[in-house]
């Protein structure tokens, strides 16, 4: 579907992400991302106003993220941790997917000059990574195109030490 068509509606959309919780608010959303159709690039800001950009995913796992209630745990325990980095210090995102989580720390250690290195190997999200990274405008996110290890026989090697790419 044709983005330009539907820039209104995603106005709409984004307008609507912004209102508070309630209950019903996650299956609304799905409903208006499958009445979209796309399967080109959807830009969606998040609770905290990042911005991600996704490109055929499904409605269910965006509308999740979307509204925050993706690992809700997870999150409220990885913020806890970037938090409590000292200032310059460095994160590690192995298989950063689109980005979210490297996303998030970037967003905090900016202020503290750290730095983001997220690895994904899997090319169409990859390109989603890079995307996010420059709609964010993000210096501090190294996104690298590479796999960090391989299951063989159930026992995972590395393929590429991390610090290696680390300047």
């Amino acid at each position: 579907m044709d983005l330009t068509r539907v820039r209104p509606l995603l106005s709409a959309l984004d307008l609507f992400g912004r209102l508070p919780y309630f209950r019903g608010k996650g299956l609304l959303v799905v409903w208006l991302l499958r009445l979209l159709n796309s399967r080109g690039p959807l830009l969606v800001r998040l609770p905290d106003q990042r911005r991600l950009l996704f490109t055929g995913s499904d409605p269910n796992w965006v509308a999740g993220l979307w509204l925050g209630k993706l690992q809700p745990e997870f999150t409220r325990v990885f913020w806890q941790v970037l938090c409590a980095l000292p200032e310059g210090s460095s994160v590690i995102d192995i298989g950063a997917h689109i980005g979210h989580y490297a996303l998030i720390a970037a967003h905090r250690l900016r202020r503290a000059h750290g730095m983001v290195f997220a690895f994904e190997p899997h090319p169409a999200n990859f390109s989603d990574l890079q995307r996010n990274k420059n709609l964010n405008s993000l210096d501090n996110l190294i996104p690298v195109q590479k796999a960090v290890a391989i299951e063989q026989r159930g026992r995972f090697f590395m393929l590429a030490h991390p610090r290696a790419v680390i300047p």
